[in-house]
């Protein structure tokens, strides 16, 4: 069960990775999967920081407490963390020479970040059974 949770990530890494006509070392690769899986995990700490402080409400009750809740509850929280641990990444990073670069290290740090989430639903569902 956790490969299929993992592995999604893992084929859409590779195929954008063989879109760049100049392959980004390896290392770097798996450095930013490890750096999105860490952000999958900071994102989760600042959502709850977010919903001890009382700013959203988890069950809405009209469509604005519901769109609040999407942007300031997740989408404000996972994107700025998945977009500091990309700038972690390729702040001096020597091989961070070409725009396509940019799509890679992004794209490895997003499927960090959605195989740990994957692999929190996969827990959460086999505990339910």
């Amino acid at each position: 069960m956790l490969l299929s949770a993992v592995l999604p990530a893992v084929i859409l890494i590779y195929y954008i990775y063989r879109r760049d006509t100049v392959k980004e070392p390896t290392s770097q690769l798996v450095k930013g999967f490890g750096l999105g899986m860490l952000s999958g995990m900071l994102a989760g700490v600042l959502e709850g920081i977010i919903a001890t402080l009382g700013l959203v409400d988890y069950e809405p009750q009209t469509v604005l407490s519901g769109i609040n809740t999407a942007f300031i509850g997740a989408a404000l929280p996972e994107e700025l963390v998945k977009l500091a641990m990309l700038w972690l990444l390729v702040r001096r990073n020597r091989w961070f020479d070409e725009w396509m670069d940019g799509v890679v290290y992004a794209v490895s740090i997003g499927m960090g970040f959605a195989a740990i989430e994957n692999v929190g639903y996969v827990c959460l569902f086999r505990n339910l059974e």
